[in-house]
C-alpha cells in the first residue's frame, strides 16, 4: 500500500472528528523530547483589526477538539509584525493522539518583517521545552 493521502484543504470528518487542513506553501519543523517533526502545506495571514495586526501561522492537518489529534499540525499566534524577538505569542502543535501547547509566558518568537519566517523556543504546558521554525 501506498501513503495515505492527506485530506483536501478545508475541514472534513475523520473518524468522527473535524480536521481542520491547510494548504498552501508555509511549513514548520517542530524539535521536542529528541524528535524532530516537519509539518508542510500552511499559510500565514495577517489579519488587521483597529490598532492592531494579528499574525496566524497555520500548517498541516489540525484536529478540532474534542476530537484526539489524527495527524501533524503546527499554529503559532502574535500581534507582531516588525522584525525582532517577542513573548506572548501562542504556539501549538499536534501529533497523532496528542495536543502540545508552549506556556506564552516562557516562550520566545524571533520573526523576520511581516512574520512570514520565525523561529521559537520556549517551555511547554505538562514540562519539557520545544523549538522550532516556520517559513511560509
Amino acid at each position: 500500500g501506498g501513503l495515505a493521502a492527506l485530506p483536501p484543504c478545508g475541514v472534513q470528518q475523520v473518524g468522527g472528528a473535524s480536521v481542520r487542513t491547510w494548504c498552501g506553501p508555509a511549513k514548520a519543523t517542530v524539535t521536542w523530547g529528541g524528535k524532530t517533526i516537519v509539518v508542510k502545506g500552511g499559510s500565514c495571514e495577517l489579519t488587521k483589526v483597529p490598532g492592531l495586526t494579528l499574525v496566524t501561522v497555520n500548517t498541516g492537518s489540525y484536529t478540532v477538539a474534542p476530537g484526539k489529534p489524527k495527524a501533524r499540525a503546527f499554529s503559532a499566534g502574535g500581534s507582531d509584525v516588525k522584525a525582532g524577538t517577542y513573548g506572548g505569542w501562542v504556539v501549538s502543535f499536534q501529533t497523532p493522539g496528542k495536543n502540545w501547547v508552549l506556556r506564552p509566558s516562557k516562550t520566545t518568537v524571533t520573526i523576520t518583517k511581516g512574520a512570514l519566517k520565525g523561529t521559537f523556543g520556549g517551555t511547554m504546558y505538562g514540562g519539557g521545552t520545544a523549538k522550532g521554525s516556520w517559513t511560509c
